[in-house]
């Protein structure tokens, strides 16, 4: 009865999917083989005790499919050998013909064997491999079912692994039987490359290198893979190598890499990450995503694949910051950028207050500091980072040049220290802008940037919506040289500062207007949280001055009548809610950046004699008031958030007030701004909901 539960257990999904699990931790350990052999004797010795199947460890020839190796850890292995070896080294290409597809289920079952797995591994393997099928159908009718007895599965989580597992006879056959190429301090030795498929032979001169393709060849026939000549190649021209001669014109492409016949890294590589990365940019700007989507996007789809380039490819200063000018035209193209506008605000974070754009320049700092710190602290790999810097690359010379860039003791060089360098390198150009400092000016550490920054990361505007709106914030709408005066009132300067809430002329109809949107928004969030309002589209909302039901009277621009006579009884919102038996008194204030906290306190204490007016008409009620105060360009104290959720509004709700004051205030600003020739503007549905 037990073993009928358990063989029931055994076939669950279950079951399978743990042991799936557990096959792929058991096939993917990798002992760091050879980690204290750094001298030549040793090498063959290690050869000779990794031909036998006793283990189910991978040669370090193989790097694919293993934790903690990678292509571009392979990719600098080779860069290693050729550099250390004057560029000199005898080289062929293996491409396999149909390699997943090739691999004899028969042959997996005898590799399993000899390495020896535990028995419940080794017959999962072979249970999956023995149920692979394929169902033939014509129509909706099934004419048969057929085996699959070659091949693994594209795709597969399992199947890198098993096919590593398939070519490892050929690494340790030839490590055994040929000569290596050592790095010169004997630190690295190879005969061949390996990342899962793409193999890549290497030898001192001809004769080696024929050895090494006469006996992939013989290996490749034993376990019925084959060799596509035509997608092979050499840097010897000799016929019995395999492929043809590399062509320098054009090179050959591994593991991403374009080489020449020298194993040099070929020019057009830089040409087409370039080409690469701003038709990407390109296309993503084409395409109709909402503004933080598409900097999301760019990051992503755009830069993150330089990841892979950054610390192997040795780019200059120059032309990484080429990238970034380049990105930025095509945004500026689009409108996605703004002329005059704060363009280091596109490399903020937007937690605080910028655009969320990766700068290449500072990003290659990062991954070649990271890459070089994990080369230096590994044993095995330290000889790649000593050839780096006595090659005087880029990778290898990435410590001493952040130092200098950033001034920077050897102790304080590290990734949290430069990230943090960069950042106040970024704020110090910023500061030094009259303009564009403004937004960023907090010395008495009043701001809240996290929550000023909701309109950023909250909502679904425009790209180009979303690039005036930053605009309007920079406040470099004028030239300041021109010294025009305010077209409404004639006293003040033509400003953004000015226009947006200097002007005394503009209060009755521009302020009230945008202050009024405010109460709107609110009011229509608490009609919808008390099941009052029927209409679902907030653009078609129109306040009432009362609106009354069984449980909550809402009062907007009333005066309230009290026993006594008190001059600030008209507060913007008075919300009576009778089953908790209290009343919220909200007032809203739009002010500017240096009256924002004197404002927030008035504000708050503005209806304290109201409040008590009404503690004595209403026995028992709890005064609340609430001030909901926020600068033009959107910014708030760290009071905001706390008052914002009294009132039960969301953090899309909080974001879209920032959006609708700043929105109000470039409307009222844009009228004026329409003749001045310092201003791109092209307003044709920019502002869409």
């Amino acid at each position: 009865m037990e073993k009928k539960k358990f063989n029931a257990f055994a076939t669950s999904d279950a079951y399978m999917r743990r042991l799936f699990a557990v096959v792929l931790c058991v096939l993917s350990k990798s002992p760091v083989a050879n980690a204290l052999t750094h001298k030549k004797e040793c090498w063959k010795q290690s050869a000779k005790e990794h031909s036998t199947y006793s283990i189910y460890s991978v040669i370090n020839n193989q790097m694919g499919a293993r934790p903690g190796m990678s292509s571009k850890l392979q990719i600098l292995v080779n860069k290693c050998l050729n550099q250390d070896n004057d560029n000199q080294l005898k080289t062929a290409y293996v491409d396999v013909k149909k390699a997943y597809d090739s691999i004899q289920h028969k042959y997996i079952h005898d590799i399993l064997e000899k390495l020896e797995l535990p028995t419940n591994i080794k017959k999962f393997i072979n249970r999956m491999l023995a149920l692979q099928k394929t169902t033939l159908k014509v129509g909706n009718c099934e004419i048969g079912t057929i085996s699959i007895l070659n091949g693994i599965l594209q795709g597969d989580s399992l199947s890198p692994q098993l096919f590593i597992l398939a070519l490892e006879p050929l690494s340790r056959i030839l490590n055994l039987k040929c000569d290596m190429v050592y790095t010169s301090d004997y630190g690295i030795g190879r005969n061949h490359l390996s990342f899962i498929d793409d193999i890549k032979l290497i030898a001192n001169n001809q004769s080696d290198l024929n050895s090494l393709c006469k006996l992939t060849n013989e290996i490749f026939e034993s376990i019925g893979l084959s060799i596509n000549e035509q997608k092979s190649a050499n840097n010897t021209g000799d016929i019995e190598s395999f492929g043809d001669m590399v062509n320098d014109d054009i090179g050959y492409k591994y593991l991403g890499i374009l080489e020449d016949s020298n194993n040099l890294f070929h020019e057009n590589n830089k040409i087409a990450i370039r080409e690469k990365v701003f038709g990407r940019v390109e296309s993503i700007c084409n395409s109709k995503l909402s503004a933080k989507n598409l900097f999301h996007a760019i990051n992503e789809f755009a830069i993150a694949p330089l990841n892979y380039y950054l610390g192997i490819i040795d780019f200059t200063e120059g032309e990484l910051e080429e990238f970034d000018k380049g990105i930025r035209r095509i945004l500026a193209k689009y409108q996605i950028t703004r002329r005059s506008s704060n363009m280091d605000r596109l490399y903020l974070h937007r937690k605080e207050l910028g655009r969320g754009l990766q700068n290449i320049v500072e990003k290659n700092e990062i991954v070649s500091l990271n890459l070089a710190e994990s080369l230096d602290g590994n044993l095995y790999f330290h000889t790649i980072w000593e050839s780096e810097k006595t090659n005087n690359t880029s990778l290898g010379n990435i410590k001493e040049k952040i130092k200098y860039k950033y001034q920077m003791s050897d102790d304080e060089v590290n990734l949290n220290s430069l990230k943090i360098k960069q950042k106040e390198k970024r704020m110090n150009i910023i500061g030094s802008k009259q303009l564009h400092s403004k937004l960023f000016d907090d010395d008495d550490n009043i701001i809240d940037k996290v929550q000023s920054s909701l309109w950023l990361r909250k909502l679904n505007i425009t790209p180009q919506e979303e690039a005036m709106l930053c605009k309007l914030q920079d406040r470099n709408m004028y030239f300041p040289g021109l010294n025009k005066k305010c077209p409404h009132c004639n006293q003040g300067k033509k400003t953004v500062d000015h226009l947006a809430t200097y002007c005394g002329k503009m209060l009755n109809f521009d302020y009230k207007k945008r202050h009024d949107e405010v109460v709107r928004l609110i009011h229509y969030s608490k009609l919808i949280e008390f099941g009052i309002n029927k209409c679902k589209k907030l653009n078609s909302h129109r306040m009432q001055k009362l609106v009354v039901n069984d449980r909550v009277k809402i009062k907007s621009d009333m005066e309230i009548v009290t026993t006594n006579k008190i001059d600030h009884n008209k507060p913007d919102l008075l919300i009576h809610d009778s089953k908790i038996n209290e009343i919220t008194l909200i007032e809203i204030g739009i002010t500017n950046k240096d009256l924002l906290p004197r404002t927030e306190t008035t504000k708050g204490r503005k209806y304290d004699l109201l409040g008590n007016e009404l503690k004595l008409l209403h026995k028992g009620v709890k005064i609340r008031a609430v001030p909901v105060v926020i600068t033009w360009d959107a910014l708030v104290t760290k009071f905001f958030k706390k008052h914002l959720s009294l009132l039960g509004i969301s953090l899309i709700g909080q974001a879209y007030i920032q959006y609708k004051i700043l929105k109000k205030t470039l409307e009222s600003i844009l009228i004026d701004v329409k003749g001045d020739y310092d201003v791109d503007i092209d307003n044709n549905d920019i502002f869409d909901e």
